[in-house]
């Protein structure tokens, strides 16, 4: 049987209750009645002699009846109590007649009675009206008891449907979640602690995790596909022009250079797609040696371009950072120095306290052009096209800020640029 939570609850609900409720009226029942049957017995056990005579000469009736509702005879007398003489015969009738529970009750035609043997004599009393008034109050109880069975399970479904009215609101929000409404914030409108309140906060942090690798799949798939269109145009001419002309070790070091560009395009997208969503594991580092890496690196890579580097840097600086993030940062703005400073110019890289500077000779950036290079895909072509794909200050800024930094940019168009990384 399908039943909702709800049902399901208030049925298992009712079925304890009703299961508590019965045990303890059937306790309550056989507690009574071993105490009023037991002090029944030691009545009859002490009864005096001069008693009325109930069953006659070793007969099992009585006159002194009337016809009631449950269709029995019943004394509406007090009790009475039979004394007769001991005999096997009577004392195996009675014995025939007794109930299964009960060993000394004996139904007598239409009659209970309550025996006990005492010395050579059997004492007997009708308790036919009592038997009667525990049957009504059995049957009663059982009436009762589907009465407040059915009444337990109403009102647990209500309860029960109050109680999780929030869930529904979860249901709703659930049934109405699809790829485009990710946005959407759950609904927690119920107390931190309420366990409800904590499935909704862990909903909330899954679909926000799912949302944010969602853009990042999107926002990959549209760099990649911006900037792979130049790189393989200009790849489908090299093969072209091998192709006319025959020459394809002419071409080859051409070729390699467009898919080493290529290759170092995806890893600026994966670095761009994997920081721009997720959170920064730092760890304490000391920078100065990756500082002087990052150095060499860029100094021998431009060193036809005969620029004076100077490094105005401490023997060692810690810093709380990631190691792989603090190389791209760095290696961009380095390199973007070396790269736009004319041959024999100026770079320098100084570390305060507090900051982290990177500048470079003329040319310089004018403020119009500040305005645009920290963004998307921007290139300066002002000073000629320049190698790159226009993510690495946008990459850099946005692997500062993941670190609660700020970077600053300040130039003279006709002289020099510096960018400055502020700590704190």
């Amino acid at each position: 049987m399908n039943l909702t939570t709800s049902k399901n609850i208030s049925l298992k609900f009712t079925l304890y209750t009703l299961g508590i409720v019965f045990f303890f009226g059937l306790g309550v029942n056989i507690t009574f009645f071993r105490q009023r049957y037991g002090s029944e017995m030691r009545a009859l056990q002490i009864a005096p002699k001069n008693i009325p005579n109930m069953l006659g000469n070793n007969s099992m009736t009585n006159e002194n009846t009337t016809q009631t509702h449950f269709g029995r005879r019943q004394q509406f007398q007090k009790p009475m109590i039979d004394e007769i003489s001991y005999s096997q015969e009577v004392w195996d009738e009675l014995q025939d007649s007794t109930s299964f529970l009960v060993s000394n009750i004996a139904s007598i035609e239409d009659q209970d009675v309550l025996f006990v043997r005492v010395n050579d004599t059997i004492r007997i009393s009708n308790i036919t009206r009592m038997i009667d008034a525990q049957r009504s109050m059995i049957i009663t109880f059982f009436f009762l008891l589907l009465i407040f069975a059915f009444l337990t399970y109403i009102l647990s479904i209500f309860f029960v449907k109050t109680s999780l009215r929030h869930v529904h609101q979860l249901v709703e929000y659930v049934k109405n979640l699809d790829i485009n409404t990710l946005h959407q914030p759950v609904p927690l409108s119920w107390p931190e602690n309420d366990e409800i309140h904590i499935i909704g906060a862990a909903l909330q942090k899954t679909l926000t995790t799912i949302k944010e690798q969602t853009d990042s799949l999107k926002d990959f798939v549209t760099h990649a596909s911006h900037e792979l269109k130049t790189p393989l145009m200009s790849l489908s001419s090299v093969i072209d022009v091998a192709n006319k002309t025959k020459n394809y070790e002419k071409s080859y070091p051409s070729a390699k250079k467009i898919l080493s560009d290529i290759n170092r395009l995806f890893e600026t997208l994966l670095s761009l797609t994997k920081w721009e969503y997720h959170k920064i594991q730092k760890k304490s580092l000391d920078i100065i040696p990756l500082v002087t890496s990052i150095s060499e690196e860029i100094l021998e890579k431009y060193k036809d371009k005969k620029i004076s580097f100077v490094s105005k840097i401490p023997s060692s600086y810690t810093l709380k950072t990631n190691q792989d993030i603090f190389h791209i940062i760095l290696f961009n703005l380095v390199e973007n120095a070396f790269k736009y400073t004319t041959d024999k110019g100026n770079v320098s890289v100084t570390i305060t306290e507090h900051t982290i500077s990177v500048n470079n000779s003329w040319p310089g950036i004018s403020p119009e052009e500040g305005k645009m290079i920290r963004q998307k895909f921007w290139k300066n072509h002002s000073h000629g096209q320049k190698e790159g794909f226009g993510l690495g200050l946008y990459l850099v800024k946005l692997l500062v800020e993941k670190h609660n930094w700020s970077i600053d940019m300040t130039s003279d168009a006709d002289h020099w640029t510096t960018f400055t990384i502020y700590l704190t």
